[in-house]
């Protein structure tokens, strides 16, 4: 058989066996979603997320929503514990908030697959640059993202989680996670800029940043990850002193957190928000 024949035999067949696993993959996926679609979601699911105050604030359709998306989390994604058995409620509080910063985007997140809890903060290890010397040492972490996996600390992911304040560990790894996935809007970064220059001038943090904190300005993407925190957790103060981020964390999700009027708690100075959502600090 002529060598080019032959060639092109095999990339045919390659071609061809390449086509019928796409096919077939294409309609397994398309089975799974349509049988996750008649599952109905529940109630034991349902009373877990009533104890998070967010999930009492959304609108009907938002709550549905979220039901529909949870159930699709929890059924494509394998969880692991280290130290700690994983319960249905470790996997819902994950899957609520990944539903939440879902809700006002048209495309899917491709979320990790693979989802590892400890039962308390890990160890990790790092590199520490001293004055141009490089030593190894380890540091705890609550929380850590990949673009395929995600690690929290179960005790510090449940707390947050049911007990607000303005930090929210999942939300900040998932954060990351949408960091990896996509361009985000360069208004961003260019507030990142703006703002990081205000704090390199000041001897301690501006009182306008006081909101994100100093753990915001350790890089940009650390800096979404905060500010992502801040937009679920205590909107209206982020609005209050940053209005210029909000707007864009507004573009970048497609929701106003503002309207579900569900404010927590901020542990720098005290935060009270009245009945018209308006900030007092």
């Amino acid at each position: 058989m002529p060598y080019d024949l032959a060639l092109a035999l095999i990339i045919g067949t390659l071609f061809g066996l390449f086509t019928l696993f796409y096919l077939g993959w294409t309609l397994a996926r398309r089975r799974r979603e349509a049988s996750l679609k008649q599952l109905p979601f529940p109630q034991a699911w349902r009373t877990t997320l009533e104890k998070i105050a967010l999930f009492c604030a959304l609108s009907e359709d938002e709550r549905m929503n979220v039901e529909r998306n949870i159930l699709r989390f929890v059924h494509t994604r394998s969880f692991e514990g280290s130290g700690v058995h994983v319960s249905d409620e470790m996997r819902i509080v994950v899957a609520f908030y990944a539903a939440v910063l879902a809700l006002g985007r048209s495309a899917r997140l491709e979320y990790p697959q693979h989802i590892i809890f400890y039962a308390e903060g890990f160890a990790y290890e790092e590199l520490i640059n001293e004055g141009g010397i490089v030593t190894r040492g380890l540091a705890e972490l609550d929380g850590q993202a990949y673009e395929e996996s995600m690690a929290l600390s179960w005790e510090e992911a449940k707390h947050e989680a049911f007990t607000p304040s303005e930090h929210n560990v999942i939300v900040h790894e998932l954060a990351h996670i949408i960091d990896y996935e996509e361009d985000l809007d360069d208004a961003l970064f260019d507030c990142f800029e703006q703002l990081s220059d205000n704090v390199a001038q000041s001897e301690s943090l501006p009182p306008s940043c006081d909101v994100l904190g100093e753990y915001a300005f350790e890089n940009d993407a650390e800096f979404f990850a905060v500010a992502s925190e801040r937009f679920i957790q205590t909107p209206a103060r982020l609005q209050q002193e940053l209005g210029e981020l909000y707007e864009i964390l507004k573009r970048i999700y497609g929701f106003d957190p503002i309207l579900w009027g569900c404010e927590a708690p901020f542990e720098g100075r005290g935060a009270i928000i009245d009945a018209q959502g308006v900030f007092h600090g």
